[in-house]
Formats: C-alpha cells, structure tokens, sequence
C-alpha cells in the first residue's frame, strides 16, 4: 500500500493531500528533523525495488547536492534501501560529498563530470554486480541544447551490455515553442531531444540503451508544445514512464511541488519487450515517506525532486 501525506504549494494554489501506508519498522531520523510528522508506517524497509534477478536503474536529481550536512549519508541509506544497480545523479555540485555517498554503499563505485557551469554536474553510481566498460560526455561543445553534456556509460550487467546515458536538460520555460529564438527554452529542449535521437540512432542502432534524468519538460502536453515529439512518434523508442506523466496522480509524479512529472526514463525497442514482460515495472520512489518529517525533511535534506526507477526482468 503506498499512500503517503504531504502538502505540496504551487505558484497559485496550496493543494493538502493525505496519504496513510503500511509498514512495521522505525522510520530513518536525519538531522533535520523538526518539520511536520507525516501521518504514515511507510518505512525505509518498503523502499525496496531491486530483486536479485532484475537489473534496476534509477534517476535522482539531487538538488544543490549536498543540501545539508547528512545529504550524502542520508542519500546512501536509501539508495541502500532501494536495492538497486544503477543510479544515475543530476545536480551534484560537491565532488567530495560524492565520494562520501558513494562510500556509504558497500561494494559501489562512481564517477562525476566536472564541465557543467556553476559545477551542476551529472554523476554515475553502480553496484558491484556492474561493469563500468567506458564513460564519456557528448555534444560537450552543444551548450545551447544540452547545458549540462549528456553523461554516457556503458556498463556490463550479467554478460549483457548496456548503455545509460545521464541527462539534464534545461529548465524554466513557458510551456510555448518559439521557433523565432533558438534560445527559448523549450525550443532548446526539442533540439536536444533530436540530438540525443540522432546520437543513439548513429551510434547506437541496435543496443539496449536507456536515457534516463532530469528532462525538465512533460510528456503527456499536445504536439504543438511537445519537445519530446520524435521520441514519442517513434516505434524505436519508448518513455517507460508514460503511464504516470498521462495519469498526473499527485503521488506518482517526480516534482510533486508543481505538480509536475519533468524525470523520465526511455528505453530503445531492443527493451521494451523486455519492460513489457516478467517482473519489470517502472516506480517513483516516495523516500518521504520514509523520513520522520516527511516532505518537509526531504525538501530540506534531498531534494525537490523524487527518484524515477526502472526494473527490467531479463
């Protein structure tokens, strides 16, 4: 059962939400702990996701990162929690507070970019039943489209090969695509979107690959104001996470502060039969509901964003 409760404030409305949830184990206490208590037996034991037979990858803006002192600490807990092989980040700006995250997971390693202006950096992390075979950034002299270059890895997970890539594209906007400036916001998220096509359709033609992060956009909007058109029109690819963008359920979007679901995670069709059969699923992960002061402690400590993950049962 996962219902959970937390206030959420838009620009123009205040909406209260309440949620309720099962569980049995003591809830995870941070340092910041002295906002509102959610109303719930949600604990750290139901964030799992990961089997032993499926390969999980997850999307975490984690913003500002570190926002407090036990960011990194409290962040490796859950990731502990989730049970998961792959996690790919968005927005770490301190290397060090990284380092001491990905420690915090017995067995994993990471990697961090360092190009991103103002070190808004993208980072990879992996368990040990990862192979990292090559990372690498691209388009890294396409600031207009991609701000943040596209973080590339090609792991090995189980004699399979995979490629992940790691986005965050711009943010803001006006919910408009302004074809008379190349610098309107959602006029460079389209032009992203067609690059990254371009990019795994000449590179990568026939692997598995999954692009997974924060695209800062929705999917579910009409096409005349839809950046990810080619992507969606395209019989090669598939959002994993359409359902939840279409369906707009307060509980299962990944920027519940404007009701908004901006993370996604697409899957090349050599994925989606194996996403649309077994044990695979897509999931948001509700970490406040874990936290003793909900979404309070989560904003204040993690993030504004929730984590997006993918299972996918081989």
């Amino acid at each position: 059962m996962k219902l959970s409760h937390i206030v959420i404030c838009t620009l123009i409305t205040l909406v209260i939400l309440t949620f309720s949830g099962c569980g049995s184990n003591d809830k995870v206490t941070s340092v910041n702990d002295d906002n509102d208590t959610p109303d719930s037996t949600f604990t750290i034991e139901d964030l799992r996701f990961g089997t032993d037979d499926t390969f999980e990858a997850v999307t975490w803006n984690l913003e500002t990162f570190p926002k407090a002192n036990n960011t990194a600490t409290l962040a490796a807990t859950m990731i502990d929690a989730m049970d998961v092989d792959f996690v790919a980040f968005q927005e770490i700006e301190d290397s060090t507070a990284f380092n001491t995250l990905v420690a915090g997971l017995e067995g994993w390693h990471g990697w961090r970019a360092t190009s991103a202006q103002y070190d808004i950096n993208l980072a990879v992390a992996y368990s040990e039943a990862v192979t990292l075979e090559n990372v690498y950034e691209i388009y890294t002299h396409n600031s207009r489209e991609f701000p943040r270059a596209p973080l590339v890895a090609e792991i090995r997970w189980r004699g399979r090969d995979i490629v992940l890539i790691d986005l965050h594209l711009k943010a803001l906007g006006d919910n408009h695509i302004d074809e008379s400036d190349s610098w309107d916001e959602e006029v460079r998220r389209r032009d992203a979107v067609n690059l990254l096509k371009e990019w795994i359709d000449d590179n990568h033609p026939q692997d598995r690959v999954i692009a997974l992060g924060d695209w800062n956009d929705q999917l579910q909007e009409s096409q005349s104001t839809n950046v990810f058109w080619s992507l969606l029109q395209s019989d090669d690819y598939l959002f994993a996470d359409l359902e939840i963008a279409e369906t707009g359920n307060i509980d299962e979007v990944s920027y519940p502060i404007y009701a908004s679901h901006l993370d996604h995670i697409l899957i090349s069709d050599e994925l989606i039969p194996v996403f649309q059969s077994g044990a695979s699923e897509i999931h948001i992960f509700l970490i406040e509901d874990a936290l003793d002061g909900g979404w309070n402690e989560y904003e204040d400590d993690l993030s504004d964003h929730r984590a997006v993950g993918i299972k996918l049962d081989f």
